[in-house]
This record gives C-alpha cells, structure tokens and sequence, in this order.
C-alpha cells in the first residue's frame, strides 16, 4: 500500500544545431535584428526527485512528491530594444545565451479516488519556485519557462453505456524572455482550460461521441 521512491540523476540538455550557427537575421525597416551564439554550451542539470504514494483499497491513491534541480549554463533568450548594429542603434536584438546557475524546486500532490461505484476523481497540484544567478547584471530573475502554480482537476461518469468526464487545466504566469531591463522582461499569461467530453454506446456497432 505504501510505496517509497528517491532518485539521484543528472540530465544534459544541447543547443540545437541552428542555434549554434553565427547567423546574422536583420530587419533594417523594423529594426529588428536576430543572432547566433556559436558559444553556447550544454546545460547539465543534476535532479534529487522523492516521492511517497499510499493506495487505498479499489481504485485510489495519495503521493506526495518533492522535486530539486541544479542546472549549470541554463540556456535562455535575451532580447534589448537599444542594440546598436552597423553603426545604427536603437535595434530589437534577440539572442539565446547561457545563464551560470538556476535552481528550481516544488512540491507535487495527487489524489485519486472511486466513489459511488460509477464516478472517478482525480487531481494534482504543482508548486514550483526558481532562482538564477547573475544573468546580464541582474540578479535572482526566475526561471525562463517556470510557473509558480498549476493544476488539473477531472470528474468522471461511468456506466455499461455512456461515460462523461470534464477537466479543468490551470497553469500560472511564466517568464518567456529575459531583457536588460525587468520592465521590457516578455511573460506568458496565465492559462485556463476546461475540457467535457461524452460518449453513448447504443450497442456493439454504434456509439455516439
């Protein structure tokens, strides 16, 4: 009923070949300007992951996980709206670069449970925080792409015919890309979504959706 799980693993992440090529992209109507970064380097992220589950009798479960990563060289994109470029300044430049270290860390939580014979319920929830060091002079921005709070919930019917289940996916904020200055910094919105699908079977050949 009880289950105990530790792991210890280092993971490295590469620079896609394209992103690697010293190309020079410009817009001079726009002013908008894209780079290569030939020196860029792998991320090695080394991870401590923990998780305890507890299975009831039927169908359900209880775990709570904890999560660690240590990542060296993260890879980022830098954008600046004041870069000057053949002698013209004021260019919108963007470039990936490497960052020194990031850590990130959460909480996972899941229950699972069968209730009434016919309906199932199901839901987890994530907490995440990050720090980086000394990206362009600044200190402690979080993680590109990390969000603080998520979660799913999903309520299930099922019978010998017809089965319903509607879900709701919920992701917080997250930083996109990193600028010189915070202000100019691009995040992605918060995002909801909310699913309900069903499904008739009249009988062996046909079913509704």
């Amino acid at each position: 009923k009880l289950n105990f799980n530790f792991a210890l693993t280092q993971s490295l992440s590469r620079p896609s070949y394209y992103d690697l090529v010293p190309y020079e992209y410009s817009n001079s109507d726009d002013k908008e300007l894209a780079l290569g970064n030939p020196d860029l380097k792998a991320s090695l992220s080394t991870n401590i992951d923990f998780m305890a589950e507890y299975y009831f009798k039927g169908l359900g479960l209880f775990s709570v996980g904890f999560f660690n990563k240590s990542i060296d060289d993260w890879i980022y994109k830098f954008a600046t709206n004041n870069y000057t470029y053949a002698g013209d300044d004021g260019y919108e430049m963007s470039q990936l670069r490497n960052g020194e270290k990031a850590t990130v860390s959460g909480v996972e939580l899941t229950f699972q449970t069968k209730f009434w014979n016919n309906f199932t319920f199901m839901g987890n929830y994530t907490s995440t925080s990050s720090s980086t060091d000394r990206v362009e002079g600044r200190d402690n921005v979080p993680l590109v792409g990390q969000v603080d709070n998520m979660y799913n919930i999903s309520l299930a019917y099922e019978s010998e015919k017809f089965f319903v289940r509607g879900s709701f996916n919920y992701a917080g904020a997250s930083l996109d890309e990193l600028s010189d200055k915070s202000f100019e910094d691009r995040y992605y919105d918060e995002q909801s979504f909310l699913d309900i699908n069903a499904n008739y079977r009249f009988n062996d050949k046909l079913s509704i959706f």
